[in-house]
């Protein structure tokens, strides 16, 4: 009994030697600006570099009962750009085309805006021709199919790229979806009814404008029998299904804007 004691005791203090140990090297580390573990480093936010699991026929269950082609997509939500919802759907399709890019290039290359105030007239921009707002904030408002369609071509080259604006949903899925070929697509949040958004003066022209409230973009991946399927930046299962018939108002509601990158990286 004496025995067990004894190494208990030598037990007990060996561990309060090596805790005495540990906290001189933390105090040391704290010093010298060194962390003892080192953490990572993304050039993406982390959130950005989650994969959320997409779609498996064996254990997924759409919101509709139909399936039908949905091409796998590895998913980045929008969490750290709320506002850069084309940003953030196209890196999904860049990344799918094999196109080594990350948000932060993106949004090196796409002009934005920022409405300002002059003589008390809020000046803005054209949303064809600029991301209105700065694409890292929550006050932001958004941009149109040009703009994400230049932006891609400065990466993959003119003859990459495919402006589908005007084309009807089910052309596009002839077209490109059923050939493995997603598409950057301008509909709403959550579907819902657009709103009359923000008014500016367009500085260059003077020209009233009105941006569309709710406007949103997201990756077109599939159809069924009754849905259209989309990886959706905002929602964060991955992969949601909508209504045809709404996806195809609110598609000409947004003025039937739609982008294709149909070439893959070298």
């Amino acid at each position: 009994m004496g025995k067990i004691k004894k190494f208990l005791l030598f037990l007990t203090m060996v561990v309060f030697v090596v805790d005495i140990i540990l906290v001189i090297l933390y105090v040391k580390s704290q010093e010298e600006g060194e962390p003892i573990i080192n953490v990572p480093t993304y050039d993406e936010p982390p959130s950005l570099l989650t994969e959320i699991p997409t779609y498996n026929p064996d254990i997924w269950q759409p919101n509709t009962p139909d399936k039908g082609v949905i091409i796998d997509i590895k998913y980045y939500n929008q969490d750290n750009f709320p506002t850069f919802c084309e940003g953030v759907t196209s890196l999904m399709a860049l990344k799918y085309m094999g196109y080594d890019i990350t948000i932060n290039d993106i949004i090196r290359k796409v002009p934005n805006y920022e409405i300002k105030y002059v003589n008390g007239q809020k000046m803005g921009e054209d949303p064809n021709l600029y991301f209105i707002g700065n694409p890292r904030s929550a006050d932001a408002h958004g941009c149109y199919a040009p703009v994400i369609e230049n932006m891609l071509k400065e990466i993959a080259g003119d003859d990459a790229v495919h402006n589908l604006t005007g084309m009807e949903i089910e052309d596009i899925i002839t077209q490109y979806i059923n050939k493995g070929i997603p598409v950057i697509f301008w509909a709403t949040m959550g579907m819902s009814e657009p709103t009359t958004g923000t008014t500016w003066v367009i500085e260059r022209t003077g020209q009233v404008y009105s941006w569309k409230g709710r406007e949103h973009c997201l990756l077109l991946a599939g159809s069924g029998a009754d849905s259209y399927y989309f990886y959706d930046p905002m929602d964060s299962r991955g992969i949601i299904a909508y209504d045809k018939e709404l996806v195809e108002q609110r598609y000409e509601q947004m003025g039937k804007m739609a982008v294709a990158l149909v070439k893959k990286a070298n």
